[in-house]
């Protein structure tokens, strides 16, 4: 069986030329749900994750204006909005 998926994302060549680089994790949406895998071992610090949820959600942003049709700052209001209600009535339990 293939380790790769013709829809997989391309890695940076710097990345390539780093051994120390890690992947943390990936994110894939398939048949109607999301399937997250992470590496928690990278990273000491739990808080951290909270950082690059944000971070993520930042590039979202930005990749959302480049494809046009919306602001970046709109974007992640709206991104925002729904973590809010997300973080309120969660839609899978902890």
């Amino acid at each position: 069986m293939s380790t790769t998926h013709p829809h997989q994302l391309s890695l940076p060549p710097e990345l390539l030329d780093d051994a120390d680089a890690r992947e943390l994790a990936r994110i894939w949406f398939s048949e109607e749900r999301q399937t997250l895998l992470i590496d928690a071992r990278v990273i000491d610090a739990p808080e951290v994750w909270g950082l690059f949820a944000l971070d993520l959600m930042k590039h979202a942003a930005r990749a959302y204006a480049q494809r046009g049709g919306v602001s970046k700052e709109d974007a992640y209001k709206r991104m925002l909005a729904m973590f809010a209600a997300e973080m309120k009535n969660p839609t899978e339990p902890l």
